[in-house]
């Protein structure tokens, strides 16, 4: 084993560890190295089928920047998301868009993840879940056929400080992101909007599960924090949809007329009312 301080790569990343112990982590040099998709555009149309050795130079790019994604990028998320759900039937206009976000995420490549030192004390800190969803405005694609009208959510899990759950401003520190399609097809905002929450929350409730556990270690014969995480480390949930919001913080369920948006619906609810889950 190697310890590392100061500057340092692993696995593909840079780290760069400041004075005050703050932590800045990048892909920078990979994403310097990937190289664009080579094509020529001629007399086709945006709507001209990629030909084979296009698309596989396309999977390529696509997956290389969808790693950085996952590892430091965010922002990329929903670009990446996108292009990936496309690839197997992508035409010409898709290898442009590839091509325009490869170049924007390397004229930002510097750009990443900073944990600030001091920003919060960790056993303090709340778990932060934000979700978002955008309706009916993007396409899945299954055995070569194309399926519009689909829905897209978007997930951020991060650690913040305990004023926020009081509605305050605070310091975050990020521990999980993802963009994807919606695999159901949803009818309604408020049903990609839910969908969407369902995904993110359960995901936050995995990973408060974890967090628990490690502040649990000091504990371990503490009965309440084995039955329950929600006194160990409180989960916030953030949305921008009103009504998801209003439904969910109801103390009577209101039941809708879709029996498996209802069912997703109470789940949620079971984490707010019978788990003491989180604050949405």
């Amino acid at each position: 084993n190697k310890v590392e301080e100061g500057d340092f790569r692993f696995c593909g990343r840079e780290y760069s560890q400041q004075e005050d112990f703050s932590v800045y982590v990048t892909c920078k040099d990979n994403t310097e190295k990937i190289l664009p998709i080579n094509f020529h555009k001629g007399v086709r149309k945006p709507d001209d089928k990629a030909t084979p050795a296009e698309i596989a130079q396309a999977r390529s790019v696509i997956g290389s920047l969808a790693w950085i994604a996952r590892q430091t990028r965010p922002d990329l998320c929903y670009q990446t998301s996108r292009l990936q759900s496309v690839v197997t039937t992508a035409s010409v206009k898709h290898l442009v868009q590839c091509n325009k976000v490869l170049h924007e995420a390397k004229a930002t490549s510097n750009v990443g993840i900073y944990f600030k030192s001091g920003a919060f004390d960790f056993e303090e800190s709340i778990l932060i879940s934000v979700h978002d969803a955008s309706w009916a405005n993007e396409t899945k694609i299954i055995d070569d056929k194309l399926f519009p009208r689909r829905s897209q959510y978007g997930r951020v899990q991060c650690l913040g400080h305990p004023s926020m759950w009081n509605g305050e401003s605070g310091a975050v520190h990020f521990l999980g992101w993802k963009s994807g399609l919606i695999k159901k097809l949803c009818r309604s905002t408020f049903r990609a909007e839910s969908q969407g929450c369902c995904y993110a929350m359960e995901y936050g409730v995995a990973l408060r599960a974890f967090l628990a556990e490690v502040l649990g270690l000091k504990k371990r014969h503490d009965t309440m924090w084995e039955e329950n995480c929600a006194p160990v480390k409180r989960h916030l949930w953030m949305t921008d949809c009103q009504s998801l919001h209003d439904y969910i913080n109801n103390p009577v369920p209101a039941g809708t007329e879709d029996k498996r948006l209802e069912i997703a619906l109470e789940g949620l609810r079971e984490y707010i009312w019978e788990q003491a889950d989180g604050s949405l």
